[in-house]
């Protein structure tokens, strides 16, 4: 069969990966790169990603691709730590238990409920879940004041905006705190990266397209799409057996193909890389405000930074010294 895949992410890597050599297949990527959000930026003599990634333990799929393009000797495992901010200080909440039962923002009673939520967390059957939203969820088993000064404000307004946050599945919730209880000998949690950032998957992965046959074309978005009367699709002109589309349902429909369900309005997020002389977070790799919007930030440390005394925008290309004035510019700007 002859194949279009739309979208040069790691989905259309992937579906191009197992497909090409038995297929001809063809990716129409519109960036300059394949890689989409787990793209890179080339710095000196590497690369920094664009958004910051890592793996989970439990992630087997991505595991046994990483192992098959021979890169599982790269993967490297880290402890993340957790802190949240408040009032100026950083309050550690990773291991041992005694940083959790020092956090002065929670009563000893909500303590044990949140800490009974995460042990638990793995046993819940959460497409159980899907009809009952994250802020009852939290309610039943943790109580208001966990919900208020724990969930809401640093975590689920930050992440779904203050609308969006009531109609949040307590199943997602469920399943990412199951995720996130994976913890190391050291506390924190179980972390996975490549020693060489994850352009090394992009670039595996697109070498093996091309050495099986496959075509990636970038700076080529998919500008219509059409269902032929014998069930073949024409793409940009092309005559295709099949496609397969990795873009959002909407936007797939606008091309010309067919009405599908829609998924909720997207929410945008500005991640700026920084490089610092020093250690502003005290070692905590998380680092979740406390502060209500504009200046809810959530800050993550990384293994690997850019040249010090620098700031990368990503949907630039321009290089700006720090500055206050630049950091100003950024929170304005988004």
């Amino acid at each position: 069969m002859r194949i279009c895949i739309i979208g040069g992410g790691l989905t259309g890597l992937s579906a191009a990966y197992r497909l090409s050599g038995t297929h001809s297949v063809d990716i129409l990527e519109a960036s300059a790169e394949a890689g989409g959000l787990l793209s890179s930026s080339p710095v000196r003599d590497t690369f920094i990603e664009r958004y910051y990634h890592h793996c989970f333990s439990g992630d087997a799929h991505l595991l046994a691709l990483m192992d098959e393009l021979g890169l599982a000797a790269d993967l490297t495992w880290l402890n993340g730590s957790t802190g949240y901010f408040s009032e100026g200080h950083i309050y550690p909440l990773t291991s041992p238990p005694v940083e959790i039962l020092r956090y002065p923002l929670l009563t000893l009673r909500d303590k044990f409920r949140l800490g009974l939520l995460t042990l638990r967390a793995g046993k819940y059957q959460a497409d159980s879940y899907d009809d009952m939203t994250a802020d009852a969820f939290i309610l039943d088993t943790c109580g208001q004041h966990v919900y208020d000064s724990f969930f809401a404000p640093p975590l689920l307004r930050s992440k779904f905006g203050g609308d969006r946050r009531h109609e949040v599945s307590a199943a997602w919730l469920i399943s990412r705190i199951a995720i996130r209880s994976d913890r190391g000998p050291q506390g924190g949690e179980r972390l996975g990266y490549l020693r060489h950032g994850y352009q090394s998957l992009i670039t595996a992965l697109s070498d093996a397209i091309q050495e099986k046959g496959g075509t990636i074309h970038t700076h080529t978005p998919a500008r219509s799409l059409k269902k032929n009367e014998d069930g073949t699709w024409t793409v940009n002109g092309t005559a295709y057996d099949a496609v397969i589309s990795t873009v959002r349902p909407s936007a797939l429909t606008a091309l010309g193909g067919p009405s599908l369900p829609d998924i909720p309005p997207y929410q945008g997020a500005a991640c700026v890389t920084l490089a610092l002389p020093r250690d502003v977070l005290q070692g905590i790799y998380w680092s979740i405000s406390r502060m209500r919007p504009p200046r809810m930030v959530r800050s993550s440390g990384t293994p690997t930074l850019p040249p010090p005394g620098m700031v990368r925008g990503n949907t630039s290309s321009i290089w700006h010294p720090t500055s206050g004035k630049t950091c100003r510019r950024i929170m304005k700007n988004g």
